[in-house]
């Protein structure tokens, strides 16, 4: 019988350590390796893409949500923990890329393929913060 104590003891320390290092590790970045698809005009990624936001050096995910319009405009949405968060700017293409400019920063967005089309933003604002975000088309 104190075997067995001794084991559901060592089971339950094991398991509480391994929660916590995984739960408190440091964070990775979840981008799944993917087929680069170049955007070639504004209209291919054109509407409401959503998702995930989080900033480099805290860690803390917010919702995201853009409205990428044909013109070359965006409307950006965040329910963030401190609050929300709306945006608005241009958008110009760059290389396969799409740079978006709003006066709290900017933003270069990546079309990736995987599984279906994942929109990455990488987000530095006006302080120098960054974020990085993968999103979905929203339906």
């Amino acid at each position: 019988m104190l075997r067995l104590d001794r084991a559901v003891a060592w089971f339950t320390v094991f398991a509480v350590v391994t929660a916590a290092v995984a739960c408190a590790g440091p964070r990775t970045s979840s981008r799944e390796p993917g087929v680069t698809v170049p955007i070639t005009d504004v209209k291919t990624v054109a509407g409401t893409w959503a998702g995930l936001a989080s900033r480099e050096a805290g860690g803390r995910d917010d919702w995201l949500e853009i409205r990428l319009h044909e013109n070359g405009t965006f409307e950006a949405f965040s329910a963030r923990q401190i609050g929300a968060f709306i945006g608005k700017g241009t958008l110009t293409l760059n290389g396969g890329r799409i740079t978006a400019v709003g006066p709290r920063g900017s933003a270069v967005l990546t079309l990736y393929n995987r599984q279906g089309p994942v929109l990455v933003v990488d987000f530095r604002d006006v302080n120098g913060v960054q974020y990085s975000a993968e999103l979905r088309p929203k339906t």
